[in-house]
């Protein structure tokens, strides 16, 4: 579950959200839409505690993003708008990111990447954008369903 409470949140002096109050229950799909530069990504860098807001608070699963808990952390994957990848094979970046994360699973990262279409043995600075992203997508932790 992911509740907002209240929450103002800006750049600089442009605020972006005031006193917003949301909450999102499991086992919904729910879609954010907005212009450019509405703040849809700022939402969820606040939902994944990236940025902290001015002033209410944002919890997951009764956690508070903001305080940035490792138990809160390993939990969440965040996948960028923008994404810089090191010069290495999935399976190298598995191998050296996956202990981050006590719930990866190699071999599940790997089906998908098949499931994908993607190889993992080629660097992942020579992949496709999109590609990319499918990287980051198999990497992902197992989700979470407290419902």
């Amino acid at each position: 579950m992911i509740e907002l409470s209240q929450l103002t949140f800006g750049y600089g002096k442009q605020k972006l959200f005031d006193n917003l109050t949301l909450s999102l229950k499991p086992g919904h799909i729910y879609g954010l839409l907005g212009m450019n530069g509405a703040g849809k990504s700022t939402l969820l860098k606040n939902i994944a505690g990236l940025v902290f807001p001015w002033s209410g608070t944002c919890t997951v699963n009764g956690v508070n993003a903001a305080k940035r808990l490792p138990s809160f952390l390993q939990e969440l994957f965040f996948v960028p708008e923008e994404i810089y990848l090191p010069a290495i094979t999935a399976t190298k970046f598995a191998d050296s990111t996956g202990h981050f994360y006590p719930k990866f699973d190699i071999n599940q990262f790997i089906q998908i990447l098949t499931d994908f279409d993607v190889p993992a043995d080629r660097p992942l600075t020579k992949l496709s954008y999109g590609q990319q992203k499918k990287v980051l997508i198999a990497f992902a932790p197992p989700p979470i369903h407290p419902y």
